[in-house]
């Protein structure tokens, strides 16, 4: 399971920023929890653009999306790849993976200047199991492709996820 804590600075209805994710993974064998420590992802974003960086102990992910494109460059222990997808293929891929439950609470906080409201999301994983992911979400932040949220775990959530 992953949980994230982010820190932006505090702007009404923010189009372009950045957003800085520590990213902890619960429930890992002690030394594949080791090995992820210290992991971090930036999110980068003006209008529906936006790029992301995820660096761990041992592989760096950049991801930069549009409306029509997404292009990931992987370096993993020293082997390096890259993946390209139209506009056409993520709605293709999007739809073999089912939509994650999301539930909304009224629980409010506020994360880095932000008014936030707390998300419980549940989605399935590889071997279909559920995972429930508590996540704070802002909707001052407008970004339609910020950090994963028209495909994958945040998919419909209603704001960005700090």
């Amino acid at each position: 399971m992953m949980a994230l804590a982010g820190m932006m600075a505090a702007q009404a209805q923010v189009k372009e920023g950045s957003i800085t994710y520590s990213v902890n993974f619960e429930g890992l064998p002690p030394e594949a929890a080791g090995m992820m420590k210290g992991s971090e992802l930036k999110v980068y974003f003006k209008d529906k653009k936006s790029r992301s960086e995820f660096t761990s102990a041992f592989s760096s992910n950049t991801t930069i999306s549009d409306d029509n494109t997404t292009t990931t460059l992987v370096d993993a222990m020293g082997q390096k790849y890259f993946y390209k997808m139209t506009k056409a293929e993520m709605e293709k891929d999007n739809k073999k993976t089912p939509d994650p439950k999301i539930t909304y609470t009224e629980e409010k906080k506020t994360i880095a200047g932000y008014e936030c409201k707390k998300a419980i999301i549940e989605a399935k994983n590889e071997k279909g199991e559920v995972q429930k992911v508590d996540v704070w979400y802002t909707d001052k932040i407008q970004s339609s492709s910020s950090a994963g949220r028209s495909t994958g775990q945040f998919k419909g959530l209603k704001g960005a996820p700090l």
